[in-house]
């Protein structure tokens, strides 16, 4: 830092007025660490992954680091859980977060055993056999499903409804205020063409692969859960970046990488936690998911059938209307069965 005489003091004010102006306009990175784990912990109103994931912060005002945590908590199991101590010992020794992170990132999204080994071998190979790759590629996924089963029953549930939407032959939708996403996976069929090759100058046959129109029910089930959580991550930075807008706050963002200036970057976290809430409430989000994917074409197939019925049978559709005000729609199904006469609906209305 400069130093001053004291017959220069007149000339500081106007220094540390340019210095400071200098570092309120400096950048500032804030970054939603670990942002789907984040969304998961609000989903599943799990206290120890938010405050991991610094959603809740920490009582003595501590960056917490999830990946850290893991790490901290596998090499635990993988000492209880391994007979080869020498294994183990060498594993304590070589994992790091940087490893950790791409085994318990991706999990999330659907990486296999077998995808999660390979990438252990290009990271330990001078540590461990291919063999080995595979035990512990083994060992982490069976130590998520332990530690984090309530997270992986989450994923389960909007998979599934995933592969319902896509085995009845419907696009999966995903909505969130004033967005609605469309995922519709179909299945790639390869087919041969043939090209000239100026280089060469001849004719060969290159393999294309073309989408048909069977919809692809494995991907469509793998994909649901990383579009459901991207969809809310990208729905959270849009809020982000609408109220620093409000504040008149410089904010760029890349996915939910936050860049704003020093004076303004605090306000970003509080403004993130928000963004979170206005969600909405964890468990109507998942039953508008299941109603927008499945119950909604099983009401709509049930009212165009009766529509249909009530035409065959010439029930006066008034009739029907007040009855199925007045009672619930089970009971009403009694008459479609064959269970009540015509003059029963009728007389509803009186």
């Amino acid at each position: 830092m400069r130093q001053f005489s004291g017959s220069q003091e007149s000339s500081f004010l106007p220094v540390y007025y340019c210095n400071l102006e200098s570092i309120m306009r400096m950048p500032i990175t804030q970054d939603a660490s670990a942002s789907a784990y984040q969304i998961m912990s609000y989903f599943l109103l799990d206290e120890w992954m938010a405050r991991k994931t610094n959603l809740i912060q920490s009582p003595k005002g501590e960056i917490e680091d999830i990946y850290i945590s893991i790490l901290n908590e596998l090499q635990i199991y993988i000492v209880q859980k391994l007979e080869d101590r020498n294994l183990s010992e060498t594993l304590i020794e070589v994992l790091d977060r940087k490893i950790v992170k791409s085994i318990f990132m991706p999990i999330i999204y659907g990486k296999t055993v077998m995808s999660t080994a390979h990438d252990i071998k290009e990271s330990l190979s001078r540590f461990l056999t291919p063999k080995e790759c595979f035990q512990i590629a083994k060992l982490c996924f069976e130590f998520w499903k332990d530690r984090f089963h309530n997270m992986k029953c989450f994923i389960r549930l909007i998979r599934s409804i995933g592969w319902v939407a896509s085995a009845s032959d419907r696009p999966v939708l995903y909505e969130v205020e004033n967005i609605l996403t469309i995922q519709d996976y179909m299945k790639m069929e390869p087919i041969n063409i043939w090209v000239y090759d100026k280089l060469h100058k001849k004719r060969r046959q290159v393999t294309l692969r073309v989408a048909t129109d069977t919809r692809d029910r494995r991907k469509t089930e793998i994909s649901s859960f990383v579009n459901f959580i991207h969809q809310k991550d990208a729905h959270i930075a849009m809020k982000v970046v609408e109220q620093m807008l409000y504040y008149k706050a410089p904010i760029y963002t890349v996915h939910d990488n936050f860049i704003s200036s020093t004076y303004h970057s605090k306000k970003i976290a509080g403004i993130y936690n928000n963004a979170i809430i206005s969600l909405g409430r964890p468990l109507r989000i998942i039953n508008e998911f299941i109603y927008l994917n499945v119950m909604k074409h099983i009401y709509d197939n049930i009212d165009r059938e009766i529509s249909d019925d009530l035409k065959i049978r010439e029930i006066n559709p008034a009739a029907y209307g007040h009855l199925m005000a007045r009672e619930p729609k089970s009971w009403c199904m009694e008459f479609f069965k064959g269970g009540m006469a015509c003059e029963a609906v009728e007389n509803g209305m009186a």
